[in-house]
């Protein structure tokens, strides 16, 4: 035991039996610490960079918004959305109209309102909305946009919503080719109870009322629905203040695969940022404690490679995932 620990004062602490000059700066550990990180970074890099030509970023792309939405809206306290295959239709078709008409808005050129494709698919929305995104690599990329934006995150963080749905379409807009995202929430119309009626029989009985049988109900095809323009212009306000979309998967990945994928695209950066965090604090303490320490004996090599790879990996901190695909594709276009 005693050895252990001698073994770790000389590895961290200047003493007599190291010369003042601990091998944990004095030998080639920061060098293959940095050198382990910068490939960490390119393997995480070239992951995002190839992704969007493989069939698997849209299922990907979605999952990871879908979760990052539902985890924004978990911190405060609100419930998860869940997925509506007809708001994904929604989103599909709104996404391929945009691509076909080369537009980025939420109304195309023809005059479509965003509710427009909503009702289309068949979905009888008491609340709906919309959020849309183009030119990106990342989907957390994506995600901080619309969190960064007051309009975005409010659709987000509605609490008039309970279901989402996504698509994720690549096209060629205004003559470049790119990701479009379409963002759709939506709650359903919840229609009122029919009245139970039973028409009178042909022979009525004097002074003696009629029963009404609860359980005949009137069949929901002589119910009618409201005129469908007068109920666009009413949830046109509440779509601008209350609306997201979200991506449509357009394939499928099952078991590890899309395990790995995921994990890539919304855990590695994160595993990444804590390994140099880590070492970005284990170093700060070894500089202070080998300057002070000792203060009448230094050595001034060590103290500059250590402040050296100090700047280093507060480089490293701060180049993460989503600033570094910044850099390298710009920020998305949101609306």
């Amino acid at each position: 035991m005693k050895n252990r620990i001698k073994k770790v004062i000389v590895f961290i602490l200047p003493c007599e039996d190291n010369n003042y000059r601990p091998l944990f700066l004095d030998g080639r550990l920061f060098d293959y610490l940095a050198l382990s990180i910068i490939i960490l970074k390119f393997i995480g890099l070239l992951y995002f960079v190839a992704l969007p030509g493989t069939p698997f970023f849209s299922s990907i792309t979605r999952n990871a918004l879908v979760q990052m939405t539902n985890e924004e809206r978990r911190s405060f306290g609100l419930p998860p959305l869940i997925t509506s295959p007809k708001l994904d239709q929604a989103a599909m078709m709104k996404a391929q109209d945009m691509i076909a008409k080369d537009y980025f808005s939420h109304w195309s050129p023809d005059g479509k309102s965003p509710w427009h494709w909503i009702t289309l698919a068949g979905y009888d929305y008491k609340y709906a909305g919309e959020n849309l995104a183009m030119g990106f690599l990342d989907a957390k990329d994506v995600h901080r946009a619309w969190v960064n934006s007051s309009t975005h995150k409010a659709n987000i963080m509605s609490s008039n919503y309970d279901e989402i749905g996504i698509a994720v379409v690549e096209g060629i807009i205004t003559g470049q080719r790119t990701f479009i995202v379409v963002q759709v929430f939506g709650k359903m119309n919840q229609k009122p109870a029919p009245i139970a009626v039973i028409p009178p029989t042909e022979e009525i009985i004097k002074d003696v009322p009629i029963e009404i049988e609860d359980d005949i109900i009137i069949s929901e095809e002589e119910i009618v629905a409201a005129d469908e323009d007068n109920k666009e212009s009413e949830q046109l306000i509440l779509g601008y203040f209350d609306s997201g979309i979200y991506f449509s998967s357009g394939g499928t990945i099952q078991g590890a695969k899309m395990g790995l994928f995921e994990f890539l695209m919304l855990e590695y950066d994160g595993v990444v940022q804590r390994i140099i965090l880590i070492s970005l604090l284990f170093l700060i303490f070894i500089l202070i404690v080998n300057i002070f320490i000792r203060f009448d004996v230094q050595h001034p090599d060590l103290i500059f490679k250590g402040l050296f790879f100090l700047g280093l990996f507060l480089l490293f901190n701060y180049l993460d995932q989503v600033t570094l695909l910044r850099l390298i594709s710009g920020a998305p276009l949101i609306g």
